[in-house]
């Protein structure tokens, strides 16, 4: 996902608390006092920079995908993102919990979900799928991406990769 630039909102607190901090610094004034302006600072930016990178924004494919479903159906994915994505391997362990914790949820948001198969072959993402979730997730939902283009168009260095519509 592409960084957004910081919000003009954090401009005004970081400059009162660098120009608290200076003040405080040249009125020699309690070290106790200087060292909570700055872990205020500090605190602040790092609260904006986690929302920053946690945030789901909107994604847009450069290029509309070609997937498949579980059940050997061709589904072309429009270049404006439907539904949530989840990019993910079966031999990732970190994917393997993330699809756990979307099994546990109710029927009606879990149904929401697209399951990205990337790179895998068609049999080995059945066997897993019917092994650890047998009737979690619909065949509709279970989709093939054998080219692994959906995760090369994400840009992210790793699995799982959630895309939001």
């Amino acid at each position: 996902m592409p960084f957004d630039p910081p919000p003009v909102w954090l401009l005004p607190p970081v400059i009162a608390a660098l120009v608290a901090a200076r003040w405080l610094w040249r009125q020699q004034m309690n070290i106790a006092a200087l060292s909570l302006t700055l872990a205020a600072l500090l605190g602040t930016l790092f609260v904006t920079g986690y929302r920053a990178v946690h945030t789901p924004r909107p994604y847009a494919l450069a290029t509309p995908v070609e997937l498949v479903d579980i059940a050997g159906r061709p589904h072309g994915l429009p270049s404006e993102v439907p539904a949530p994505l989840v990019l993910w391997r079966s031999d990732c362990q970190a994917c393997r919990a993330r699809l756990s914790q979307l099994a546990e949820l109710p029927d009606e948001e879990r149904r929401q979900w697209r399951l990205v198969n990337q790179g895998e072959a068609l049999l080995t993402v059945q066997r897993y799928v019917d092994n650890t979730h047998p009737n979690r997730f619909a065949d509709r939902q279970i989709l093939l991406d054998p080219r692994q283009r959906l995760w090369a168009q994400s840009g992210e260095p790793s699995l799982p990769t959630i895309i939001a519509p």
